[in-house]
């Protein structure tokens, strides 16, 4: 068996000052053998102005989801994504746990 040996890169991300923020209220998530793909959109509901448009919505059938972007990634790369995704999660909730506590603590006299 052949030694193997572990090599460690810096990352250095490059051209994120040419990316724009899309906003996404929707994903669909699908894979094949290798990869998985997210497909990001964003859904605009109806304008409701009045009660007729309230009552017609029903009549609507569907809305549409506009694809903003398309990601793939290796199926390797899924554990660290998802470990990613908690951690930010658990961040998140603790700064609005903060936030929280913050407001309930009465000003001191």
């Amino acid at each position: 068996m052949p030694e193997q040996h572990e090599i460690k890169f810096k990352i250095v991300r490059t051209n994120t000052d040419n990316l724009r923020y899309k906003f996404s209220n929707d994903v669909i998530i699908t894979h094949d053998k290798e990869n998985f793909y997210l497909q990001f959109g964003q859904i605009a509901p109806p304008q409701i102005t009045g009660r007729e448009e309230l009552e017609n919505i029903t009549l609507l059938g569907s809305i549409e989801s506009q694809a903003v972007s398309r990601i793939v990634f290796d199926k390797a790369y899924l554990p660290v994504l998802i470990r990613a995704l908690e951690d930010n999660l658990k961040k998140l909730k603790n700064i609005e746990r903060n936030r929280e506590n913050q407001r309930d603590t009465p000003d001191p006299v």
